[in-house]
Parts: C-alpha cells; structure tokens; sequence
C-alpha cells in the first residue's frame, strides 16, 4: 500500500469529530440551554446516551468514502 503524506492526527479522519458536532447539535435543541457547567455536563451525558447506533455505524461505513477523498487529495483536505 502505497503511503501518502498525512498528519496522524488529521481532522479529515477523524469520526468523533462528527459524534461531537452531533452531540452539540443535541444539546442546543434543548429548551432551556445549559446555564453552567454542571448544567452541561448532565446535558452532554443525557444526549450521550442518546446517540442512535445507526448514526454512528453510518460514519463508521463511510470511512472507505474518507480514505478515498484523502487518497484523491493526495493527503490534503477534504470535504470531510
């Protein structure tokens, strides 16, 4: 397998950067928004829990898609 130049730590393939904007979009639908910090730690564990299996094997299946844009870019950003 051939390697291209990539950060190790590349936002490009990153899953849980998608769990944590979903995560986000969650909390913000609340009616009554986190007014603290303990307020948004009990919201974050409560919508944590949450989290649709679906969603997550849904990003876990696109990876082939995300190495293929990173491979496409030759290691640069992609869409993702």
């Amino acid at each position: 397998m051939e390697s291209l130049p990539h950060p190790a730590q590349s936002p490009d393939m990153n899953l849980i950067k998608h769990v944590w904007k979903h995560l986000k979009v969650l909390v913000y639908k609340h009616p009554v928004c986190p007014q603290n910090a303990d307020e948004l730690w009990i919201a974050l564990q409560k919508e944590w829990l949450k989290i649709d299996l679906g969603f997550i094997n849904s990003l876990i299946e696109s990876m082939s898609c995300w190495v293929q844009a990173v491979y496409d870019a030759y290691g640069g950003s992609t869409e993702y």
